[in-house]
């Protein structure tokens, strides 16, 4: 079919389909958005790891009776404030049955070993460090 004499082929496909529902700048800008979100969480994760680190790991323990546990734990810090772990004890079925916090005073930084009692209200199976701070 031909086109009338004075139409602009392009116009009349424009008005017979549709205008393209994309412009050329979509896919460039995606891209772009996708980087700057990639570069912002790039920054919030090095700044929130360059806190004073702490950690603390369970080095032993012992069930002493079925409501008690003794436990062994080594705890790391690279700067001189106050540290508080949390340490939890876990029965057979995954579930927490004791809980008690470790405190370390301000002072050197370092590795410290210290052992602690965690009373439960049943037996337990394990103990594990759920966070220090």
């Amino acid at each position: 079919m031909t086109e009338p004499p004075g139409r602009d082929p392009e116009q009349s496909l424009a008005t017979r389909y549709g205008r393209p529902a994309r412009s050329r700048y979509t896919g460039p800008a995606v891209v772009a958005l996708l980087a700057v979100v990639l570069l912002a969480w790039a920054v919030w994760a090095a700044l929130g790891q360059s806190h004073d680190a702490v950690g603390g790991l369970v080095q032993s323990f012992r069930v002493t009776s079925p409501h008690e546990v003794s436990v062994t734990v080594q705890i790391t810090r690279t700067s001189t404030g106050p540290v508080r772990c949390s340490l939890s004890a876990v029965a057979e079925d995954h579930s927490q049955v004791g809980e008690t916090v470790v405190r370390i005073p301000s002072g050197p930084s370092g590795t410290r070993r210290l052992t602690t009692t965690i009373k439960t209200e049943r037996t337990a199976t394990t103990a594990v460090v759920a966070g220090c701070r």
